[in-house]
């Protein structure tokens, strides 16, 4: 029998009860219908060891498919699911099934949003496994979903977290965490799901209107302004909601070849508008005020990742509460940020020159802050104004 060393024990384990859990199953078909398949609601090892992140860890062949498993690879796999919870194993070791029956959607729903968290913002390079560790180190994890735009599949910069229950969520919530020189801005899933909808009434958007007029473009794509700015607009202006992709924290896999991509991804689509009013500025044809004091210019040591949009220069400097709009230099290595208030703006930069020469990170990148003042500030306005 091939020998599985401890750590990839405890990870089969942990992927394997995942894409049996409430967390994935009701959104994953390809499980779903493997499991329906079976009067027993049995399904063969050998297929979830084919899945691409089963092959990882059981350091098979990308080119591995269920049939050509090997056998010993099965069954060093069954030995480590007889100790699990949530799965059971038949007598000959060959395939394996839930143990207790799936509840209804609905209420598997509203369970798993119970005890979720709505987290942003993350880097546009961000990794599945990354951040699923980055909250494991705050508590216990079920799973991270990493939203995504419905066409592009572009990352949003923000994502869903389900913890074991909702005292590790209140456990999180009450915490400040930063990721990568950001302040996580943390709210309960249900709690966003529901601002969202008002938000959505208020704008007289209808369910099933869907909007993709920006669709294929990275958050925070602008038109060039003066020929050398390329202006980018916290808001969107939304004619309609657009469709979220939720990616499944441990089940974010490809299927095995013989299942011909059937398999899917670990979590299917959730009705998600795109987020207006995330990105950091005023809608669109909306008129200007301006009030002296508000700008600063931030200037980076490298320059933006690329689909990283204004949305996360906007929460680093502390939330549309306190920006109002952001400009992005064409290099992407600098730019305007307008405040709420000259008070913000003076505040922002009194913190950041506090801090010290190897802590004064912008969205995780050294940089400078100034204040924009004189001739540099009529300029930014006139041209704001277009």
């Amino acid at each position: 029998m091939v020998a599985l060393n401890d750590d990839q024990k405890g990870r089969l384990l942990k992927q394997v009860e995942f894409y049996f859990s409430d967390s994935n199953l009701p959104k994953d078909k390809f499980m779903k219908e493997k499991i329906a398949s079976d009067p027993d609601g049995y399904v063969d090892l050998n297929i979830i060891c084919a899945f691409a992140r089963m092959k990882d860890i059981l350091k098979l062949e990308k080119t591995v498919e269920p049939a050509t498993v090997p056998a010993e690879v099965v069954t060093a796999a069954a030995e480590v699911l007889k100790g699990s919870e949530i799965v059971e194993v038949n007598d000959a070791c060959t395939r394996i099934k839930r143990k207790q029956p799936l509840k209804p959607n609905e209420e598997i729903s509203k369970e798993v949003d119970a005890r979720s968290l709505y987290a942003r913002p993350f880097p546009a390079s961000s990794r599945l496994d990354d951040l699923s560790v980055f909250f494991s180190k705050h508590g216990v994890v079920n799973c991270v979903r990493m939203r995504r735009h419905f066409r592009s599949r572009a990352f949003k910069g923000s994502v869903f977290v389900e913890f074991a229950n909702e005292a590790e969520r209140d456990k999180v919530l009450a915490m400040k965490l930063e990721h990568e020189g950001a302040t996580l801005h943390l709210e309960k899933k249900a709690e966003y799901l529901a601002r969202k909808r008002q938000e959505r009434k208020a704008k007289n958007i209808k369910d099933d209107e869907d909007d993709t007029s920006n669709d294929e473009l990275p958050d925070g794509a602008g038109g060039k302004v003066g020929g050398a700015i390329t202006l980018q607009p916290a808001v969107k202006a939304v004619a309609g909601a657009k469709r979220g992709r939720e990616e499944g924290v441990e089940g974010e896999r490809e299927a095995a070849k013989s299942a011909k991509a059937d398999e899917g991804e670990a979590a299917g689509d959730e009705e998600m508008e795109e987020e207006p009013g995330e990105e950091g500025g005023e809608e669109a044809g909306a008129d200007p005020e301006f009030t002296a004091g508000c700008i600063l210019h931030f200037e980076l040591e490298s320059e933006v990742p690329e689909g990283l949009g204004p949305r996360m220069l906007v929460d680093v400097m502390g939330g549309r509460d306190k920006v109002r709009f952001v400009e992005l230099d064409e290099n992407k290595k600098g730019g305007y940020m307008r405040f709420t208030s000259p008070e913000a703006a003076a505040k922002a930069l009194e913190e950041f020159t506090a801090k010290g020469d190897d802590e004064k990170m912008i969205a995780g990148i050294k940089g400078k802050l100034r204040k924009v003042e004189g001739q540099e500030e009529a300029d930014y306005h006139r041209r704001a104004r277009g």
